[in-house]
């Protein structure tokens, strides 16, 4: 995937800018290919740090570097969430609004929606702002707990692993890591999706306002033709889930029970998803709610403009009146599919993919339960 020219900014920029030093050192000029190279560093710097330290495998147990679930789904995520955004940032670079539906023109340039999201990024509003301190303090928050708690095996969790401070290598290395990715990757991610949301939806509503955006009734995406939006809105939140559920099953199943980290990992899943979905959601849905009254509020004033003529009018043949009869029936059944156009566009989806996320921890936590029980039944019924 080829970096369109007036992306350049906002994906060289920022927490970007390893992904430009390794484009310009190895000359790489495709975003998924910088991408791809970083984690794969991240990965073999990662491996010799535990080569060097042994702890590849640790015994009983201890979890060595290639046993922790962790470190694969942080690689996961630094790889497929940056290449989710940048495709979501070059769509938008040919996004329009032609006959009043939001499309997709792989062929034009557009203006429409970038200008906004480049200009929140340079955080010159105070919403901006307060975005990212937001969340370039959780980052930074997070980074200090996980320091901590690295530095307490046996303590915060009853077993080593192959990062803490008793492995000098892993633990001093893992913590370059986490500092690139909770406090320059992660929150710059958090922000540009943040952007990319803000953007979009005040274009909705402006565009929605001046006439310009108009609710498709038959579209072929049954969202109204507001599915591009939505999938802006889901598409990183299933991504996360996906990695985030398989990473937090392979916690259970290392932990061996529902200790702090993997509740952690399944509380923090869920509200992730949960806010991450609904805040900008709630603002599409106002939207897409007065596109819905305005549309049924025409149409029915033209059935009743119709009936008007057909009521105040000379007597008619049976079968000018079928004609009318289709005509009104016709109009009630336009109004029933404009109200079975969904206020909360991809939810089934959302929420379909959260299940399937949870469901690996869930059968993860029930063997564990039915382990711990088959031990404790074997305990009592054992002979004296």
């Amino acid at each position: 995937m080829r970096k369109a020219s007036h992306t350049d900014h906002i994906l060289e920029s920022g927490g970007f800018c390893l992904h430009r030093l390794v484009g310009k050192y190895w000359k790489l000029s495709s975003f998924t290919g910088q991408t791809l190279v970083i984690t794969t560093i991240c990965a073999v710097v990662m491996f010799l740090s535990s080569l060097i330290d042994g702890t590849l495998y640790l015994t009983g147990r201890d979890v060595g570097f290639v046993e922790h679930p962790a470190v694969w789904g942080f690689l996961l995520l630094q790889t497929v969430l940056p290449i989710s955004v940048a495709r979501s940032i070059v769509k938008l670079s040919h996004t329009k609004i032609e006959e009043g539906e939001i499309v997709n023109k792989p062929d034009e340039c557009s203006d429409l929606i970038l200008p906004s999201v480049r200009e929140f990024l340079k955080l010159g509003d105070r919403y901006s702002r307060l975005a990212a301190g937001l969340f370039y303090t959780m980052g930074l928050v997070a980074l200090v707990i996980n320091s901590i708690q690295n530095q307490f095996p046996h303590v915060w969790v009853p077993y080593d692993f192959w990062d803490s401070s008793t492995h000098l290598f892993g633990y001093i290395v893992t913590r370059f890591y986490k500092a690139y990715l909770f406090i320059v990757l992660l929150p710059y991610l958090a922000l540009v999706h943040t952007a990319i949301l803000a953007s979009t939806l005040r274009v909705i509503r402006n565009s929605r306002i001046a006439g310009h955006l108009r609710l498709l009734p038959f579209h072929p995406d049954r969202s109204g033709g507001l599915s591009f939006v939505a999938g802006l809105i889901s598409k990183p939140i299933i991504l996360t889930l996906l990695v985030g559920g398989g990473t937090t099953a392979g916690a259970l199943l290392v932990h061996r029970a529902v200790n702090l980290t993997p509740a952690f990992g399944i509380g923090l899943l869920l509200s992730w998803a949960i806010l991450a979905y609904i805040v900008p959601i709630l603002f599409l849905r106002m939207d897409i709610v007065s596109m819905k009254r305005e549309l049924i509020k025409k149409i029915r004033r033209a059935q009743q403009i119709r009936y008007l003529k057909v009521l105040d009018g000379q007597p008619l043949e049976s079968r000018v009146l079928e004609d009318e009869n289709e005509a009104l029936e016709y109009f009630d059944r336009v109004c029933n599919r404009i109200d079975g156009i969904s206020s909360f566009p991809h939810w089934k989806r959302l929420f379909g993919s959260l299940s399937l996320a949870l469901t690996p921890s869930l059968i993860t936590f029930v063997l564990n339960s039915v382990g711990g029980l088959s031990a404790i039944m074997a305990r009592l019924t054992a002979p004296p």
